[in-house]
C-alpha cells in the first residue's frame, strides 16, 4: 500500500496541469471576446443609425453609444484582472 508521500507528486502534477488548462481556457475566451467586441460596437452603431437616423458625427449618436462602450470596456478590464 502506498503512502500519501508516494502519491504526492502525482497529485501536485495533476493539480498543476488542471490549473494550466484553466488558464489557457480563460485566455482563449478573453482573446475571443477582445476580437468580438469591435464587431459588436459596429453592429450597435449600425442599429443606432437605423433606429434613430443619427450619424456618427452627431453628438446624440455618441450619447447613446458611449455608455455601452464604457460599460463593455470596464467589464473586459475587470475580466482581464480577475
Amino acid at each position: 500500500m502506498k503512502t500519501i508521500s508516494e502519491y504526492q507528486p502525482l497529485l501536485f502534477s495533476t493539480l498543476e496541469r488542471r490549473a494550466v488548462q484553466r488558464d489557457l481556457r480563460r485566455e482563449r475566451a478573453l482573446r475571443t471576446a477582445r476580437c468580438a467586441v469591435p464587431l459588436l460596437y459596429a453592429v450597435a452603431a449600425i442599429k443606432i443609425t437605423a433606429d434613430t437616423a443619427l450619424v456618427p458625427w452627431d453628438l446624440g449618436f455618441w450619447i447613446i453609444l458611449a455608455p455601452m462602450i464604457a460599460a463593455s470596456e470596464y467589464a473586459l478590464n475587470r475580466w482581464r484582472k480577475a
